[in-house]
């Protein structure tokens, strides 16, 4: 492009863009530089590149614009690429995130409660207040903890409104627990 006629490299946005730098440079309205501009090339294909123009004046009166650019194609391609690629990840870690909860719901939890169960018929089998009754008695409550906690924990991993409501909901529901929460400790 050097020393060639960069309108002609230009599409109508771009062109339009240019226009209005023009317009601004002419006029003496800043303009915030360097700005980013697309160009066609040569072989047709189209390159993004950062610009810098400045009106070149004879005697008080503009002569001719100077554009300097530097192509930053490839630049933004590779960081297209790594914020879909970091897209990718997000979703793979939440569709982990997503499946570990689950399987952690219906598995296990489902397990313990059965397990809970066993113990409840056991303590109902046992005379009351026996040594045994009471054991069985702190068992189940051992396991109802257990339970609990990895109710929490499966919520903490993936919450159940973010998949039914959506993430503003979810966030709203978690600082409401969170407040909640707080306001139960003693500081």
């Amino acid at each position: 492009m050097i020393g060639g006629d960069v309108i002609r490299s230009l599409n109508p946005p771009a062109l339009e863009l240019a226009r209005e730098v023009r317009y601004k440079l002419l006029n003496g309205i800043n303009v915030v530089q360097p700005y980013e501009q697309r160009i066609s090339r040569r072989d047709g294909s189209e390159a993004i590149v950062m610009m810098t123009t400045t009106v070149i004046k004879d005697e008080g009166k503009p002569v001719v614009f100077q554009n300097i650019s530097r192509d930053v194609t490839r630049e933004k391609k590779l960081a297209e690429n790594l914020r879909l690629y970091a897209q990718q990840i997000t979703r793979t870690q939440e569709d982990e995130r997503k499946r570990i909860a689950r399987e952690l719901h219906d598995d296990s939890i489902q397990s313990m409660i059965i397990l809970s169960r066993h113990i409840d018929e056991l303590i109902s089998t046992q005379p009351k207040r026996s040594k045994m009754s009471r054991s069985l008695e702190d068992l189940r409550t051992e396991v109802d903890k257990i339970i609990s906690q990895v109710r929490r924990f499966t919520q903490d991993l993936r919450p159940p409104t973010l998949d039914y409501l959506g993430l503003l909901p979810a966030l709203r529901e978690l600082i409401t627990q969170f407040e909640h929460q707080a306001l139960l400790k003693p500081i």
